[in-house]
């Protein structure tokens, strides 16, 4: 018979051929995080990381068909979604013409509390599998499709999507406020994941998968994870949390990050085109312009050449909330395009995966209601000369199908020379024109 010694001794070597097998790989270093946040601070752990930086730079986004269960469980719609691990984001689109400018719902997936896979809900039919998250507002959203293995695929690059994008908050948010010593090293990482561009899993209507690979790595790296998770096999994010086997990426999780960079040549909703030159870091803050509901916008002087800007700082989480993520992206995706005197000039846009940034033309003179206020009422040379400039800009935006829909003095800056600029766009509407006409105002 064995003795306890040789039992703790076993115990012991079974424990250490455990870490052996894990080793230093993409996902135990997730893992090594969620139980120990403490070693963000670490060094080696950062050495650890930047060693295999190849494996977090390997990143995909997915993107396709799933049916969501409609209000009252009596309807199904089928839409189009798109996960992205880097952004920490699950966005939904009315269909695959939309994407990835149209966006209709956005979820941080730092705020989805649970995910789960159902099959017992009595709306649910023998012939479909299913899957519910739940938002953080306590809001169940429930979606299907006609094969299990599909299913099982969005929820563990959820969940995965989930811990990779938490992990990487904290790696931004450790390097924004670390000494010299370690900034080089959380830069370096950073911008080798977030500057990387995303490849993408495809699944058609049809629910054929094009490119598939682990979010989180490998297929022997997932079964990995999916022995240490409870989520994998069903459980909720919440059970999980009190289940004494979680040390995964699967149960937890916040999301998006602050950090730099992606300048952006082209807006799409899910990602930006990437400019490495370009970032927060880039800019020095001179003051505070002003503060709204969504954020702030500063005066800022580009570092290598002087220039003055205007930089729009909005936060993602707070427009998701309000359900406004998509008036910024029309706003960018507007002035993008725009090149007109008299409509204000978007000279970058960059993000990160808690911030949108736009730099701005910066106009010194405030905007006309200010000087309504100040004046009462303009001189009749004044007005025509504004309202010329409001009707130059105002053509220019119509020959280029867009309809502007926020016109008012606050939102017509005034110039160092005087001239006027257009801006905030967000409410602005894209592609109308006479075969496809506006339905709102």
């Amino acid at each position: 018979m064995k003795n306890s010694d040789d039992e703790n001794k076993e115990g012991d070597q079974s424990d250490k051929d455990e870490e052996k097998e894990y080793g230093d790989t993409r996902v135990s270093l997730i893992i090594e995080s969620e139980v120990t946040p403490k070693l963000f601070e670490n060094e080696s752990y950062l050495d650890r990381v930047i060693a295999i930086i190849d494996e977090f730079k390997n990143n995909s986004k997915l993107c396709g068909y799933l049916t969501r269960v409609g209000k009252y469980y009596l309807s199904a719609k089928n839409r189009y979604f798109e996960l992205n691990p880097v952004q920490g984001t699950f966005i939904k689109f009315r269909n695959h013409d939309d994407y990835p400018h149209k966006p209709r719902q956005i979820f941080n997936l730092d705020e989805i509390s649970e995910i789960m896979i159902i099959n017992d809900a009595w709306f649910c039919k023998k012939e479909f599998s299913y899957f519910q998250i739940v938002d953080s507002k306590g809001i169940r959203h429930y979606l299907y499709s006609k094969r299990l293995d599909i299913v099982n695929l969005w929820v563990n690059e959820i969940i995965s999507a989930k811990a990779f994008s938490h992990w990487l908050k904290n790696i931004t948010k450790m390097g924004y406020n670390a000494n010299k010593k370690y900034a080089g090293k959380y830069e370096l990482i950073n911008n080798s994941i977030v500057n990387q561009k995303l490849n993408t899993i495809k699944i058609d209507e049809n629910d054929n998968i094009n490119g598939y690979t682990s979010s989180m790595g490998s297929t022997e790296e997932s079964s990995l994870r999916e022995k240490r998770s409870p989520v994998s096999s069903g459980a909720s994010v919440e059970e999980a949390k009190g289940s004494p086997k979680l040390i995964p990426d699967k149960a937890k999780r916040l999301s998006q990050s602050p950090d730099e960079r992606t300048q952006m040549s082209r807006l799409e909703t899910g990602t930006l085109d990437e400019d490495q030159d370009v970032g927060f870091k880039s800019f020095e803050i001179l003051e505070v312009l002003g503060q709204g509901t969504f954020g702030k916008v500063f005066k800022v002087k580009k570092i290598d050449n002087g220039n003055i800007y205007a930089m729009k700082v909005l936060k993602k989480s707070v427009l998701a909330r309000n359900k406004h993520l998509k008036y910024a992206i029309t706003e960018c995706n507007v002035l993008k395009k725009a090149d007109h005197p008299f409509i204000i000039r978007l000279h970058y846009s960059f993000q990160t995966p808690d911030y949108l940034y736009m730099i701005l033309d910066y106009c010194p003179n405030g905007d006309l209601s200010l000087h309504l206020n100040q004046k009462q009422i303009f001189e009749e040379n004044e007005a025509k000369f504004f309202i010329a400039e409001v009707i130059l800009a105002m053509d220019y935006l119509h020959k280029h199908d867009i309809l502007y829909r926020d016109l008012k003095p606050e939102n017509i800056l005034v110039c160092e020379d005087g001239h006027i600029k257009m801006a905030d766009f967000g409410l602005a509407k894209e592609g109308v024109s006479d075969k496809k006409k506006a339905k709102s105002f």
